[in-house]
């Protein structure tokens, strides 16, 4: 059998979702992405998408979609509504030019005939690929086991090992589930046993499937939506601390930060040019000029996005003050905690300025969900904090970081890994009781 480490590697390291990759073209916006969960540079996973998140998908550039939800019932995500299968489908491949697969009604997802037709649709299709179900738990796994089978060399047994290790830094306790079991069987050929599940903490976190896992404590994301702050209130989450910037700098300098907006392109400047969403400036940065204006939604004056209400925008780009309002209302804790782009020594500062308010919050009202617009300073921050509180290492912290999508190691991003190595090594006195 393979050394874990060996297969974690050649599975994760081969595209980093901060730095963009070959598969998708360049520049690479993630931000419009996030919520995606990365396998490789071929295979992302995600929970039931939206009539948006496709659209964002598509403008990222994901060329296929496989679905393993197959249901003729329109459904929810908070108060934001998703298509049923066929809606699903027509969004992809009329609207977005995305091929589209959906598994077959009467197809269980643990048995060998959706394994199988799993793995003969993506020899089909093109890449890279998002695979979906409810929650992302069942693509993740079905993704984990298909791209864990491909890369073990003939004769060799495949590391389950690793998948499961891999699956729980996902936040993912897939030894505890006899259908998982039975299917990693089936595929490896190995006897499986399952595992006890012990009582956990941990909140129902999978209610908000966007929520990358970092521990039990902390949950990274990008930019979240309007629309899905009563899944966050019930997957368990009570505080929310945003790391975006506000709206003018302490000397009162304007620093709106963009907002996401569809067939807009992102990074092109908040208040260049007279501004992101003014409309000529809209139309010099569509992502697809061919776009018609039913693409945004039918009686569309504009063939793009000029606000985004779901996401917190203004007239201008990212406002905080609303986003703080509407998650107050909520009955959540707000905290705004400025980080600028790209972080780096920068957070260093700021994490010794906020670390004890970062563990109070955690101590209080923990679980805590922090987020900033793809996921990428809060990363950086809430991988940090539990190497800190946790009295982790920095290994730990790279490794965890390489799961749920970012490059914080020497090669990747030295000086994002040189800021984070300097943190840990400050003084912990609740590790030296240890």
């Amino acid at each position: 059998m393979a050394p874990a480490k060996t297969v974690i590697q050649i599975i994760f390291v081969t595209m980093v979702i901060s730095t963009g990759s070959s598969q998708f073209p360049t520049p690479f916006y993630p931000s419009k992405v996030w919520w995606t969960k990365r396998i490789n540079s071929n295979f992302y996973t995600a929970g039931r998408l939206s009539e948006r998140q496709m659209k964002y998908a598509a403008e990222t550039g994901f060329k296929s979609f496989i679905s393993l939800v197959n249901t003729n019932t329109p459904g929810t995500f908070g108060d934001e509504d998703l298509p049923d299968t066929n809606e699903a489908r027509y969004i992809a491949q009329n609207m977005s030019g995305v091929k589209f697969h959906a598994r077959r009604h009467n197809l269980q997802w643990w048995s060998m005939d959706a394994y199988n037709e799993f793995a003969a649709v993506v020899k089909k299709l093109p890449t890279p690929i998002l695979v979906f179900c409810n929650d992302t738990y069942v693509a993740t796994i079905t993704v984990l086991l298909h791209v864990a089978k491909l890369e073990t060399p003939p004769g060799q047994n495949i590391d389950t090992d690793s998948i499961f290790k891999i699956g729980r830094a996902m936040g993912h306790e897939y030894e505890t589930d006899a259908k998982v079991m039975s299917l990693v069987s089936a595929v490896t050929g190995q006897r499986l046993d399952i595992k006890r599940s012990e009582p956990s903490s941990m909140p129902d976190w999978k209610k908000y499937w966007p929520a990358k896992y970092v521990s039990p404590t902390f949950f990274d994301a990008g930019q979240i939506w309007r629309s899905h702050l009563p899944r966050i209130k019930e997957a368990g989450f009570k505080a929310v601390v945003n790391m975006r910037q506000a709206l003018t700098t302490p000397s009162s300098n304007p620093s709106q930060e963009e907002v996401t907006l569809i067939n807009v392109k992102d990074l092109t400047g908040t208040y260049a040019r007279g501004g992101r969403q003014f409309i000529l400036r809209a139309f010099e940065t569509r992502v697809d000029p061919n776009k018609t204006t039913d693409y945004i939604y039918p009686g569309s004056p504009w063939p793009f996005e000029l606000q985004n209400h779901e996401e917190f925008g203004d007239k201008v780009g990212y406002n905080v003050n609303i986003e703080r309002q509407a998650v107050e209302e909520m009955g959540l804790k707000f905290y705004n905690i400025p980080a600028p782009v790209p972080c780096r020594q920068a957070c260093l500062g700021i994490f010794h300025a906020n670390k004890d308010l970062l563990m109070g919050i955690a101590k209080q009202y923990g679980p805590v969900l922090m987020h900033c617009t793809l996921g990428y300073r809060t990363g950086f921050f809430s991988l940090l904090m539990e190497a800190y509180m946790s009295c982790r290492d920095i290994d730990w912290l790279v490794e965890q970081a390489h799961i749920i999508g970012y490059d914080f190691d020497p090669k990747g991003l030295p000086l994002d890994y040189a800021a984070l190595k300097a943190a840990i090594a400050s003084p912990r006195p609740h590790c030296d009781l240890l």
